[in-house]
C-alpha cells in the first residue's frame, strides 16, 4: 500500500505446496461383547476395529479390512471397505475358524493424510472343549445299567461340543471291574458323522465290567474323557432238578421199604457250568415236611449225589438247595417224593397135633391146631393173622370158623380143634403192617382117616319063596357080581360074592353110593322091591357114607318060574327118573318089557325131546330136539313101554324139574 516513502506495489505470486500428513492405523480384534481379544474360541463371533490417527484433523475416508484364515496375514483373504467415522471403523463379524485368523487394515488416505497400513493382527484360535457321554447297550441296542452274566453288551460313545460335529477317534477302555480299575483292553473307533461310535460286543463276566472312553480331539475340539460307566453283573438264575436213584443208579419213583437209595441233583443255567455246592435235605415224609437231615456236596460238572439212605416205611423226600456261585444265584429244587412200597410177605402154615408135632394126616377125634409163620426181607413182621378153618380138604366154601391172632416174633397159633371127616383145611391171611403187604398162605389140608375105615357090605342069597326074607333053606349065592357107583363122580367099582354070598366095599370116603347087583340069568329080584333103579331094570340101594360108618345091604333073588306065556305078558312094576351127573336116567321095571320111549314137553305142550326106543332105559342129557341144552324149569314127560308080546303101556303126564 505504500507508505511515506514507497508506492504501493504487488509482488509476484509465490506458491507453497502442502505436504499431507502421515497417518497411523492401529487395529484391535473384538469379541461379540466388544472386548479386545487376542485369542478366541473356534466358532466364536469376532470383528476387527481400526483406528486411523494423525497430527492434524481427524482422518476421513475409508479403510479396507483384509481378513486372512491364517494368523500371519498370508494366503488368501477377503476384503471389506468401511468408511471412517471419527477416525474409526469396524469390520463385519466373522466366525473364528480352527486355523485362527488375522486382520490387516489399509487406510486409503484423505485430503489431509497419506494412505497407511496397519500391522498384521493375528487372532489365535482356542480349541473347543468336548464332552464324551457313554451308554452300555444290550444285544437289542437298549440302554442298560445292569446285565446278566454271560450276556452280550457293547458301549456307545457320543462326543459333543459347541461347534461343528466332532471328528477323530475314541478309545474304549474295557475293565473287568465296575470302577474302571485294574487291567483293561482298548479299542479305537473312528467317530461317525454324528459324533458317535460303538465298541465291539463283549460278554459280561461275573465281576461285572466298566467302560471309560477317551476322545482324541480334532482341529476344533480338545481331547476329553468320559466318566467311568459301570455295568454290574446280574447273577443268572439256575435250575435245580433232582432224581432219586436206587443202588443200581436207575431212576425210581417208589422203592421197597429197607432198600438203599440216594438223590442226584443237576444244576443248570444259561451260562457256564455251575460250581459250588448243593445241600440235600432228607425228610422222612413224602412231602418235605417235618424234621430233616442235611448233607452238603460239591458239584462236579454241575451234578452232585447224596449219600445212600435206607427207605423207611413212611417213605421219604428230598429237596436240594444250590448255594450259588460267582455266576449263579442260589436256587432250590421242587420237593421230590419217594413213596415207600411195602415189602411182600410170605405166610407158611403147619398143622400140629397136641404135642406140637407137625402132621399132614390124623384120625377122627384128634386135637390139632395150626401154626402160621410170617416172614419177609425186612424187620420181623407184626400185626395179625386170621386163621380160616374149613371142614373139607380143599378150603372151598365158607369157613366153619375164623380166628384172628396177634403175631409174636412173626408167629401165631390157632386154638385147637377136633378132627372129623372128611378132613379139614387151614388157610391163613396176614393183615400186613407198616412194613409188609397183606398175604395169604397156600391152603393146608389135613387128611382125616377113620380109625376103622368106612365100608358098605352085604349078602346075596337065593329066595326060593320070593318073599324077600332069608329062610333057613335059602342058600347064599357065591360069585355074583355087585357094583358100587359114586354118584358124585360116576366112578364104579365091582366085586363078587364069596362062598357065603358076602361082598364088601372097604375104605370108602364120605359120599353117596349106588349099590346094585348084576342079576344072573334065570333069576328074578325079590329084594329089594323098591329103591334106586339100577341098570338091567333092577332095584338097588342109595347109601350115604358120612363118616366112619359100616353100612349093610342085602339082595335076594328068586328062580324065574314064569312060563312062556307069563313072561310074554307085559307087567310094569315101577317107573323111575333118577338124576345123574350128566342128566336124568329114565328106567322101568317089570316083566315082559321089550323097550321104552320117553316124550318130554314144556308147560305149553310143545315137544322138547322124544327119545328112540331103548331096551334098558334112557339117559336124557338135558338136550332139546336141536341138541341144545334146555333151560332150567319145569317140564312134563310121558313114558311108553312096549312088551315082548306087542302090548303097549303109557304113564300119565308127570312133572320133571330141571335145576
Amino acid at each position: 500500500k505504500g507508505d511515506a516513502n514507497y508506492n504501493p506495489s504487488a509482488g509476484v505470486c509465490e506458491p507453497l505446496q502442502p505436504i499431507k500428513l502421515d497417518s497411523s492405523v492401529t487395529t484391535d480384534v473384538h469379541d461379540s461383547s466388544h472386548d479386545v481379544i487376542t485369542t478366541a474360541p473356534i466358532g466364536s463371533s469376532v470383528h476387527d476395529k481400526a483406528t486411523v490417527s494423525g497430527s492434524g484433523p481427524a482422518p476421513t475416508g475409508s479403510v479396507t479390512f483384509k481378513l486372512y484364515s491364517t494368523t500371519d496375514c498370508t494366503g488368501s483373504f477377503t476384503t471389506e471397505t468401511v468408511t471412517l467415522s471419527s477416525g474409526m471403523a469396524e469390520s463385519s463379524a466373522t466366525t473364528v475358524p480352527n486355523t485362527g485368523l488375522s486382520y490387516m487394515v489399509i487406510y486409503k488416505g484423505d485430503a489431509n493424510y497419506n494412505p497407511s497400513a496397519g500391522v498384521c493382527e493375528p487372532l489365535q484360535p482356542i480349541k473347543l472343549d468336548s464332552s464324551v457321554t457313554t451308554d452300555v447297550h444290550d444285544s437289542s441296542h437298549d440302554v442298560i445299567t445292569t446285565a446278566p452274566i454271560g450276556s452280550s453288551v457293547h458301549d456307545k460313545a457320543t462326543v459333543s461340543g459347541s461347534g461343528p460335529a466332532p471328528t477323530g477317534t475314541v478309545t474304549f477302555k474295557l475293565y473287568s471291574t465296575t470302577d474302571c480299575t485294574g487291567s483293561f483292553t482298548t479299542q479305537i473307533v473312528t467317530l461317525g458323522s454324528s459324533g458317535m461310535a460303538e465298541s465291539s460286543t463283549t460278554t459280561v463276566p461275573n465281576t461285572g465290567l466298566s467302560y471309560q472312553v477317551t476322545y482324541s480331539g480334532d482341529a476344533n475340539y480338545n481331547p476329553a474323557t468320559s466318566t467311568c460307566e459301570p455295568l454290574p453283573a446280574i447273577k443268572l438264575d439256575p435250575t435245580v432238578t433232582t432224581e432219586i436213584h436206587n443202588a443200581s443208579h436207575a431212576v425210581i419213583t417208589s422203592a421197597l421199604i429197607g432198600t438203599s437209595v440216594h438223590d442226584k441233583a443237576t444244576v443248570s443255567g444259561s451260562g457256564p457250568a455251575p460250581t459250588s455246592t448243593v445241600t440235600f435235605k432228607l425228610y422222612s415224609t413224602t412231602d418235605c415236611t417235618g424234621s430233616f437231615t442235611t448233607e452238603t456236596v460239591t458239584l462236579s460238572s454241575g451234578m452232585a449225589e447224596s449219600s445212600a439212605t435206607t427207605v423207611p416205611n413212611t417213605g421219604l423226600s428230598y429237596m436240594a438247595t444250590y448255594n450259588g456261585d460267582a455266576n449263579y444265584n442260589p436256587a432250590t429244587s421242587a420237593c421230590e417224593p419217594l413213596p415207600a412200597v411195602k415189602l411182600p410177605s410170605t405166610v407158611v402154615t403147619t398143622i400140629h397135633d397136641s404135642s406140637h408135632n407137625p402132621i399132614t394126616a390124623a384120625t377122627v377125634g384128634t386135637s390139632v391146631h395150626d401154626k402160621a409163620t410170617v416172614s419177609g426181607s425186612g424187620p420181623v413182621p407184626t400185626g395179625t393173622v386170621t386163621f380160616s378153618l374149613f371142614n373139607n380138604t380143599t378150603c372151598t366154601g365158607s369157613p366153619v370158623s375164623t380166628q384172628t391172632v396177634t403175631l409174636s416174633g412173626g408167629m401165631a397159633e390157632s386154638n385147637p380143634t377136633v378132627t372129623a371127616l372128611p378132613g379139614l383145611c387151614y388157610q391163613v391171611t396176614y393183615s400186613g403192617d407198616a412194613n409188609y403187604s397183606p398175604s395169604t398162605s397156600a391152603i393146608e389140608p389135613l387128611v382125616v382117616n377113620c380109625a376103622t375105615p368106612a365100608d358098605i357090605h352085604g349078602v346075596k342069597y337065593l329066595d326060593y319063596d320070593g318073599d324077600g326074607n332069608k329062610d333057613p333053606n335059602d342058600p347064599y349065592l357065591p360069585g355074583i357080581t355087585t357094583t358100587l357107583t359114586n354118584t358124585a363122580t360116576g366112578t364104579t367099582i365091582t366085586t363078587v360074592t364069596n362062598a357065603q354070598g358076602q361082598f364088601s366095599f372097604m375104605n370108602l370116603p364120605p359120599g353117596t353110593y349106588l349099590v346094585c347087583e348084576v342079576l344072573p340069568p334065570g333069576l328074578d329080584q325079590s329084594f329089594p322091591r323098591s329103591g334106586a333103579m339100577c341098570p338091567g331094570m333092577t332095584f338097588g340101594y342109595l347109601v350115604v357114607i358120612q363118616g366112619c360108618e359100616s353100612k349093610f345091604v342085602k339082595f335076594a333073588d328068586t328062580p324065574d318060574t314064569l312060563d312062556e306065556s307069563e313072561s310074554a305078558t307085559l307087567a310094569v312094576s315101577a317107573f323111575q327118573a333118577l338124576s345123574t351127573k350128566d342128566g336124568i336116567q329114565f328106567l322101568a321095571a317089570g316083566h315082559g318089557i321089550k323097550d321104552m320111549q320117553v316124550q318130554l314137553y314144556d308147560l305149553r305142550g310143545k315137544p322138547v325131546y322124544i327119545s328112540g326106543w331103548q331096551p334098558n332105559g334112557w339117559a336124557w342129557k338135558l338136550q332139546n330136539l336141536k341138541n341144545q341144552r334146555v333151560a332150567r324149569g319145569v317140564y312134563l314127560y310121558v313114558v311108553t313101554v312096549r312088551g315082548q308080546n306087542g302090548e303097549v303101556m303109557k304113564t300119565k303126564l308127570q312133572k320133571l324139574v330141571v335145576r
